[in-house]
């Protein structure tokens, strides 16, 4: 499932694909990194802007992220990239 306002996946995919992945590096004895970002005081852009301005960030943002995610590469494979909640997103690295 994705998220509807950014196309990234959602709350609960995050929590699947993450529990999927620590089983998955127990078990094939891999590394795994988690990279959560949060974009502080988000709330007071919606405040300050509004929530359409607001909306727009959090889109351009996760636009950026999987650019920088893939390498800046229109070919390379989109690593898997989720929006937790308002302003939080998370990647995860085997």
């Amino acid at each position: 499932m994705e998220d509807k306002l950014t196309r990234l996946y959602d709350r609960e995919t995050f929590f699947k694909l993450l529990a999927q992945h620590i089983m998955s590096v127990h078990d094939h004895k891999v590394k795994l990194a988690l990279l959560v970002i949060d974009i502080n005081r988000f709330d007071r852009i919606n405040k300050l802007y509004d929530y359409p301005d607001g909306d727009l960030v959090l889109k351009q943002f996760a636009k950026l992220l999987n650019r920088v995610a893939t390498g800046f590469s229109p070919t390379a494979p989109t690593p898997p990239i989720m929006r937790v909640r308002n302003g939080r997103f998370t990647n995860r690295n085997e």
